[in-house]
């Protein structure tokens, strides 16, 4: 029984651990997806802008 418990406890722990690296690989692949979006937004008011002073 001892042992068994502490096997069925390490598993857990591996299994954890993976969730919260595949949770954290997740949040870093969010976040770069978002500064590629935030940086694409800002190209595209950058280019705006200049076309607009163009314009004027």
């Amino acid at each position: 029984h001892y042992l068994e418990n502490i096997l069925h406890r390490e598993g857990q722990g591996q299994t954890n651990r993976r969730y919260v690296t595949r949770r954290y690989t997740d949040d870093c692949n969010k976040a770069k997806d978002n500064g590629i979006r935030l940086r694409n937004i800002l190209l595209m008011l950058a280019w705006t802008r200049l076309l607009g002073r163009e314009r004027i």
